[in-house]
């Protein structure tokens, strides 16, 4: 990691060093932003396969799972502070998420009328 942080200052209260990132630092934190984002595009890809294996049993629990923890991310990045993102990709995540509950809201609706008719 050497060449990737500076020493910024020592505080005198507390004696601990600050540290800030360094241009070459900056390069290779854009190089493994992009690394991780590849990796979660892969990773979105290989879902189906992991459900695929999960035992019959316990599918139900595991979608419910994932779409909670999915939930939660996406909460805990909307209400960060300070802000992940800016407030207008905020807005703009927002409301395709409303728009992607509706959808879903529907599906389930139309769907539980036909398990109710069975």
């Amino acid at each position: 990691m050497e060449g990737y942080l500076r020493e910024a200052k020592v505080t005198k209260t507390s004696g601990r060093t600050i540290y800030e990132i360094t241009e070459r630092g900056s390069e290779r934190m854009g190089e493994v932003s992009r690394i991780v984002t590849e990796a979660a595009g892969r990773f979105q890809d290989m879902r189906r396969i992991f459900y695929d294996l999960v035992e019959p049993a316990a599918l139900t629990a595991t979608c419910l799972k994932a779409i909670m923890a999915n939930s939660q991310i996406l909460r805990e990045l909307v209400e960060s502070r300070p802000p992940k993102i800016d407030s207008r990709a905020i807005k703009a995540l927002l409301e395709e998420l409303r728009g992607t509950l509706r959808q879903e809201q529907a599906w389930v609706e139309r769907d539980l009328s036909k398990a109710r008719r069975r």
